[in-house]
């Protein structure tokens, strides 16, 4: 009965197209395509299974149309991170001896500009890196006795710049000079009537803040004639001919 119905109607058996369905399915001869399915569910699973790997073939294709149009994606970039530290080190420690060549000492970081930002990367810190360059490490710069060319003993490498400027300038000064009406705050120098003190830490030590606040009290209560010097004034360049222009 089966063979003449289909035989009347011209139908044809065909197999599902969704390879784990084992059903057939008559189908007029009008109606055959590429893949015949039995049923709605079968033609959805094979249907949304192109969709996902045409999905992952678009993707792939993008991913190489991107790679294409910026092959630097492609670059090993920790690689580049040890060639940039490479190349930081080398230019630290050729800056650091360059400096010394020419001024017969090590520098301090303010001098270094951008160096200082790749010497911290390389070395972790200034001192590290003056090391790193075959130096003793920067004594601090605040808390170390320099002798200046006119013998003074300065109480700081800063110090020590001012009092080599005033030399220079052949400018008569003191030093440490106890400032007047009481016995415990000193000057850094004193040019004739003028008070000179150089503000190093300023805002870096509470303690220092809070002293430097009582000198100042002190020189304003007293009416003294005050420069003062800060170290934007010295470092990287040396300002003293303009902060000190009353003195020459």
């Amino acid at each position: 009965m089966i063979c003449q119905k289909l035989h009347k109607t011209k139908a044809v058996i065909v197999a599902c197209a969704n390879l784990t369905c084992e059903n057939e399915v008559p189908k007029q001869r009008s109606e055959l395509g590429e893949a015949n399915y039995c049923s709605r569910k079968c033609a959805a699973i094979i249907n949304n299974s192109k969709r996902r790997k045409n999905y992952n073939l678009n993707n792939s294709y993008k991913a190489l149309v991107t790679y294409n149009k910026n092959p630097h994606l492609n670059v090993n970039y920790e690689y580049l991170a040890r060639k940039d530290t490479e190349v930081y080190k080398v230019e630290v420690i050729n800056g650091i001896k360059e400096f010394y060549k020419i001024n017969d000492r090590i520098p301090v970081k303010r001098e270094m500009g951008n160096l200082y930002r790749k010497a911290r990367k390389v070395f972790g810190t200034w001192n590290n890196a003056i090391k790193g360059s075959g130096f003793n490490s920067n004594p601090v710069m605040f808390a170390k006795k320099y002798l200046a060319k006119d013998g003074h003993r300065c109480d700081s490498f800063a110090e020590m710049i001012i009092d080599n400027w005033l030399y220079s300038k052949n400018i008569s000064h003191q030093i440490h000079v106890l400032y007047p009406k009481q016995n415990r705050f000193r000057t850094d120098f004193l040019v004739g009537g003028v008070y000179i003190e150089f503000l190093g830490l300023l805002g870096q030590l509470e303690k220092y803040d809070e002293l430097v606040k009582r000198k100042l009290s002190l020189i304003k209560g007293v009416g003294l004639d005050l420069v003062k010097i800060y170290p934007k004034d010295l470092f990287p360049n040396d300002r003293l001919d303009s902060v000190l222009k009353s003195l020459l």
